[in-house]
């Protein structure tokens, strides 16, 4: 697990624990997905980090394509009673992502 400011979280990355507001309400449970609306979401509870799944923090600092994370968004349901922090099922999650990107960009 790797914890981040929530002004430097972005789309794609995957929580690796729960996170809680000031109640202890679960905004967000582990193994999520993060998407920009999410981000916003942790801003406005005031939660100022989040612990995230390593190999989901882009390594280049450009992050994911519009593309790709337009495939995650209309996957994410498919996949929503996955533990995608067990690395597997985040692999599992990621090819079935780059697998639908592919038949998006055949003639």
């Amino acid at each position: 697990m790797m914890t981040i400011l929530t002004e430097n979280a972005s789309e794609g990355m995957v929580l690796a624990a729960d996170v809680v507001d000031s109640f202890r309400r679960v905004l967000f449970p582990r193994g999520h997905r993060l998407l920009q609306r999410h981000i916003e979401v942790l801003k406005h509870h005031g939660i100022p980090e989040i612990g995230v799944v390593e190999s989901s923090v882009p390594n280049d600092g450009a992050g994911p394509s519009e593309a790709y994370q337009q495939c995650a968004h209309d996957l994410e349901e498919r996949f929503l009673l996955t533990d995608r922090t067990w690395d597997v099922m985040g692999a599992v999650f990621d090819g079935a992502v780059r697998a639908e990107l592919r038949k998006r960009e055949e003639p």
